[in-house]
């Protein structure tokens, strides 16, 4: 698990609804502007996925923090209102990063993350937050972030790579003046732009399909190589797949 996860959960919920006790975190979702409400993106994921939206806080609760591979001990008691009280033990060279309490081979069931339900919504978990940035002259970026406990990786020369535990995801779509221009569509370590007149939509809201196990975003169902960043190949090494499976409304 890279060093920099415990720093994106510092700043990722500071956009959250939940009320944290430190001053510095005082923005509410009740101050988002409504347009970035009425234009969020709505995300199918595939017909076949076993790994779901996650709940950013229950994903917090079953991991402990290591350093250098050792268990800091009497381990802290983490959540998400004192998480950033970890970046005490960044001294010098020394980085402090969380890992499962147990083993993932035991396949802990709260990496299955939580289905939809017929109206989209993840019932009782927080598994998206949004970061706005307004950029002057009446252009907003408004970062839609997806979270899932669990990434499971592609099948590559009957070799399974990519696995990986805490996975992140974003849309990002760019308002001027409340109207929305473009998009930007997260896929591993690059992605993709559209206007958005270009995307397919339910009303007013832009449809993003989740590739099945790695969770990248695309505009279309079907596959998706992505073995070069940012050039498609007809038949390549690495590929995603999306379809028309449960709707989620983040």
């Amino acid at each position: 698990m890279p060093p920099f996860f415990v720093y994106s959960f510092s700043i990722l919920w500071l956009c959250s609804t939940f009320v944290l006790s430190d001053p510095r975190f005082s923005r509410r979702a009740d101050q988002i502007p409504q347009f970035i409400r009425d234009f969020a993106p709505l995300v199918f994921l595939d017909k076949n996925e076993k790994y779901f939206p996650s709940d950013i806080a229950k994903h917090i609760e079953n991991t402990t923090p290591f350093i250098n591979k050792t268990a800091i001990n009497p381990p802290p008691s983490v959540t998400v209102e004192n998480l950033d009280s970890l970046n005490q033990y960044n001294v010098n060279e020394t980085k402090v990063y969380l890992t499962l309490k147990e083993p993932v081979e035991n396949n802990p069931t709260f990496l299955l993350g939580t289905q939809p339900d017929e109206n989209g919504k993840t019932v009782d978990a927080t598994s998206c937050v949004v970061i706005v940035t307004d950029r002057g002259d009446g252009t907003v970026d408004a970062f839609y972030m997806y979270f899932y406990s669990f990434d499971k990786g592609n099948i590559v020369l009957s070799q399974e790579l990519g696995d990986h535990i805490g996975d992140w995801e974003h849309t990002m779509v760019r308002f001027k003046n409340g109207s929305p221009e473009a998009l930007w569509l997260s896929q591993h370590a690059y992605g993709q732009a559209f206007s958005y007149g270009a995307m397919k939509k339910q009303g007013d809201r832009a449809i993003i399909y989740s590739a099945i196990g790695t969770h990248a975003n695309y505009a279309t169902a079907g596959d998706h190589d992505h073995t070069i960043p940012g050039v498609t190949l007809s038949a390549g090494l690495l590929v995603d797949h999306t379809s028309d499976g449960k709707l989620w409304d983040p």
